[in-house]
């Protein structure tokens, strides 16, 4: 009987972790295993409207265990949905390869979705420059998973703060140009005037959180040197406002030290 219990407590643990940690934007193509710091904007509570998300990510380059499917990743990204999927947008930068091809130890800048809705989907490259080696497009039973990794439209330095947004301008009036179509969002890199790569076709597309995280595939990695500032939500009227609340997470062995709702930093690794 005993023995029958433990085996009900375990599973009971091991089930709460798959759930909690499946609220991170996680790539849906292969089971590679992801360890997460960084801040949720909302997580359970869906009660701040989030039109986009802003945040200045300091590069980092640490050494990066010769795999394909190794890599760090740094990001901010808007959430669309949690259940019974997540479904996001994001942009940020990465070093290392991908669990899908195209192995490339070294910085390069990042954009990505993944969508469960059943609208055509279509990407456009509204600036910077790319080949369609840059762009990856995997599909599976509920959605899309599209990736698009570049160095034709530079890299990021190491040392150095970059930029990185994503907006929906549906619901921006201010944003330049105007967009009518909801499905519409842009993913901005360093100049926050032009967008780099925008998509259309997303859905849903009801934002309820934004996220700002590092991310790696395993924990030989090191996180050290990592910094995110300036966390904003775009708004309607008021162009941007700090995020003014935060849910913190860090998978072991990372560290998180919260300076406050729109900083923080990351170290560590083992």
């Amino acid at each position: 009987m005993q023995i029958n219990k433990s085996i009900t407590s375990l599973f009971v643990i091991i089930l709460t972790c798959a759930i909690l940690g499946s609220l991170v934007v996680q790539p849906v193509q292969a089971p590679v295993i992801r360890y997460y710091a960084g801040y949720f904007f909302n997580r359970y509570t869906y009660n701040t409207h989030v039109p986009g998300v802003y945040g200045q990510i300091i590069c980092i380059d640490p050494y990066i265990p010769t795999q394909e499917t190794n890599m760090i990743s740094q990001w901010v990204t808007i959430i669309t949905s949690y259940v019974p999927e997540v479904n996001w947008v994001q942009v940020g930068y990465r070093k290392g390869g991908i669990p899908y091809g195209g192995y490339y130890n070294g910085l390069r800048y990042f954009a990505e979705y993944y969508s469960t809705g059943t609208n055509p989907y279509y990407v456009n490259i509204v600036s910077g420059s790319g080949s369609q080696k840059d762009m990856k497009i995997f599909r599976n039973t509920t959605g899309e998973y599209w990736q698009y990794l570049t160095t034709s439209s530079g890299q990021p330095t190491s040392g150095q703060w970059h930029n990185y947004a994503v907006r929906h301008p549906y619901e921006l009036s201010w944003e330049i140009p105007p967009s009518t179509d909801r499905t519409e969002f842009r993913t901005f890199k360093d100049n926050m005037g032009a967008s780099w790569v925008t998509y259309k076709g997303i859905s849903p597309y009801n934002i309820i959180d934004a996220q700002a995280f590092s991310e790696t595939t395993v924990v030989s990695i090191y996180m050290t040197g990592t910094h995110f500032r300036e966390l904003h939500i775009y708004d309607t009227t008021l162009y941007y406002y700090y995020w003014n609340h935060h849910v913190p997470k860090n998978d072991w062995p990372y560290t998180l030290t919260q300076t406050s709702d729109k900083e923080f930093y990351a170290n560590g690794g083992a």
